[in-house]
């Protein structure tokens, strides 16, 4: 189990600007390391007549080793291979418990997540079975500043007792979305960038903080999200201009993650169920802490509905950010 998550990112630099090795990694690279496992997740439990070719891209480096229970891979398409074959036999599932992952700096650009989490496998026409399961994920950085998986090292725990088999590939395509595009709120880049490819055409998402300067006052405690609005608003009203393309989102990403010193994401509460026409609404609430820059913080969990569109791409799409309820 992983401790309480500290209020400013832990990947601080000694004098000589270099990261202590081992030093743990919260905000933007770990919800991007923590996507990559869920996109790793959703390759492995897609249904049997899945295409995985959009899946696929981006997840791995060319020369990734993957050891899975049952698969020794020496590279990525041999374990797409192995995973073809296997989903023709059985289903499968993968659960994790948001505190039980960790995500350290390894040095030179190399990160490692670390995770304990749930299996459960059902063969056709056969009985459920269930064990936990450990997993080391090495991480590189990849040419243009995002994360790609050089190797993945798991290995099989103790038997569980026999539940109801409970699909996990909905869900963990939806977390890997939503997790990424927390990854660029922490980012402050305000880079549009790959962004793009978690938005759909056509958007609505009402509640984001509008401002392009920080009005709040320094030293100021915020535990709620339109709380925070107002203070950087400066004003005791806020306006709910909803965005609704992407051109739109470009100019509010832009400017608006410039107002923090640092914001920190981390994933606490997700459910998913289906709408009709491939769309799926999710409540996921986030354990958020952030500074402005005027030293106003926030530390706040509140949920947010989303309404996302499954293309079969890369991730879903996000459609709709709506206050929760």
């Amino acid at each position: 189990m992983v401790g309480s998550r500290p209020s400013t990112d832990l990947q601080q630099p000694l004098p000589d600007g270099t990261i202590p090795t081992g030093t743990l990694v919260w905000g933007s690279d770990f919800n991007a390391a923590c996507a990559l496992l869920y996109r790793l997740w959703g390759v492995i439990d897609a249904p049997g007549a899945s295409d995985m070719g959009a899946h696929w891209e981006g997840l791995f480096a060319a020369s990734a080793a993957l050891r899975l229970p049952g698969i020794d891979a020496s590279h990525p398409a041999q374990l797409l291979t192995e995973l073809a074959r296997a989903r023709a036999m059985r289903w499968s599932a993968h659960h994790l418990a948001y505190d039980d992952v960790r995500v350290s700096w390894c040095g030179e650009s190399t990160l490692e997540l670390a995770a304990s989490y749930t299996v459960q496998r059902q063969a056709v026409g056969g009985p459920a079975t269930a064990w936990h399961e450990t997993a080391r994920v090495s991480l590189m950085r990849a040419t243009g500043g995002g994360l790609l998986i050089s190797a993945v090292d798991a290995e099989r725990g103790p038997t569980m007792a026999e539940e109801p088999f409970r699909g996990s590939y909905r869900e963990n395509r939806g977390r890997a979305t939503i997790v990424q595009f927390q990854a660029h709120m922490d980012s402050l880049s305000g880079r549009f960038g790959t962004i793009g490819e978690l938005l759909a055409d056509d958007l609505e998402l009402h509640g984001l903080v509008a401002s392009k300067r920080d009005e709040s006052a320094g030293g100021a405690a915020l535990t709620d999200v339109n709380a925070l609005r107002k203070a950087v608003a400066g004003s005791d009203t806020i306006d709910d201009n909803a965005i609704r393309t992407h051109a739109a989102f470009a100019e509010w990403f832009a400017t608006a993650p410039a107002l923090f010193r640092y914001g920190l994401h981390k994933l606490e509460h997700f459910a998913i169920k289906p709408l009709e026409n491939d769309r799926y609404e999710t409540v996921a609430q986030f354990d958020w802490r952030a500074e402005t820059l005027n030293g106003a913080r926030i530390e706040t969990h509140q949920p947010l509905t989303w309404i996302m569109v499954e293309t079969g791409e890369k991730y879903m799409r996000i459609e709709k950010l709506l206050p929760f309820g």
